[in-house]
Order: C-alpha cells, then structure tokens, then sequence
C-alpha cells in the first residue's frame, strides 16, 4: 500500500493533502522534485505525481463518513477545507454534493415522506408536473434563489386563480423546507416572499 503524502496543512475536521509529494521517499528509488520545489524542506515525487488534480481535501461528515474534494489550487483547497470545518463545528455542514440535486427530486423526495392521503398524493404530485417542473424541476435545489421563485409565481398568476396558486406555492414551499431540514439546503428561498392569498374575492 502507498501512502500518498502526508496533508499539508490541518484542522480538527478537514486536511489538504498533496497527492503529488510527500516530506519523505515513499521507496529507496524516489527521487526529489525538482519540477515543484519546496519552501521548506525537500519534496519527494509520489508514484501519481503530476496525475489528475494536486490537491485533496478530506473529511468525515457528520455520519462519519470519509468525503474527498480534489482541487488544482493550494489556495481554494485551503479555503474549502476551512470553510468544511468551520460549518461542521457550528452544525451548519452541508453536503457539496446535495445542492447538485434536482428539484424535481427534492419534490419526489418530500411527496414520499409527507404523510398525506392518497387523492391528496395524486393531486399534489399532479401539480409538481404541470406546474413545478416545467419551469424549476431540473434546476439545481441549491441554485434557486428568491427571484426564481418570485418569476415563476408570475407564471403561475397568469394560468391560475390566486386560490390554487396558494397550493401550489405552499407545496413548493413545503418541498423547500424539507431540503432545509434533510441538509440540502441552508436556507429557504421562499422565505420574505408574501405568498398568494387563499381567500376567494368577494362578489359585491
């Protein structure tokens, strides 16, 4: 088994390791770098040097779980690293990959967990496909933004009465929130948009 460098700089949660060196010869063959010189100390070639990207990130997520980032930069390592160990100390660690997630599969993913009745089911899944995932359903769940969801309510305001716009608009919102609560998502994007009124307008 070779081990591939020692990590260059840690914290109490992520390392940056460089894939390319390690501080001392893996084997009695290996030969200094002279391609990529050290400022302190001698940096020995590993038997990936100069294959696929320089640096890795690595961390346990809050499962435990080994997660890997690799980067080209010294510098943008260093700050994923800081930024992954910052948010795992203050339980605001996300995912890199769960932001990547379809919205359409966040809306699958809450419609199968919410307890609803089946015709209720049926209906708030109808709605997803005619009126969600035209517009939002193959957008990135971490990409959507207020004024996503404020062009699209527009949409929904010139096809429907504002009393079903208020459903559909909820069971998005609800979709939103259950990405926030299953780490998805730091925040809702729905949140400070006044949403459509579910009172009928009166007949004078």
């Amino acid at each position: 088994h070779i081990r591939r460098g020692r990590p260059e700089r840690s914290t109490s949660m992520a390392t940056v390791e460089d894939r390319w060196h390690s501080r001392a010869p893996q084997n009695k063959d290996a030969k200094p770098c002279a391609e990529h010189p050290a400022r302190n100390g001698q940096l020995y070639k590993s038997a990936i040097h100069n294959t696929g990207k320089r640096y890795a990130v690595r961390w346990r997520d809050e499962g435990r779980r080994e997660r890997r980032k690799s980067f080209t930069k010294k510098g943008d390592a260093d700050r994923f690293a800081a930024k992954v160990t910052t948010d795992l100390e203050r339980g605001h660690y996300i995912d890199p990959d769960a932001p990547k997630k379809p919205f359409r599969e966040v809306c699958e993913g809450w419609l199968r967990s919410a307890d609803h009745r089946p015709q209720t089911a049926q209906g708030a899944e109808r709605q997803f496909r005619i009126w969600v995932y035209p517009y939002l359903g193959d957008r990135a769940v971490g990409g959507l933004k207020r004024g996503d969801i404020e062009a699209w309510l527009k949409i929904l305001r010139k096809s429907l009465a504002e009393s079903t716009c208020a459903i559909v608009y909820g069971r998005l919102k609800a979709a939103l929130t259950w990405a926030v609560h299953n780490d998805m998502i730091v925040k809702n994007p729905c949140n400070g948009i006044k949403a459509p009124s579910t009172r009928r307008p009166e007949i004078v």
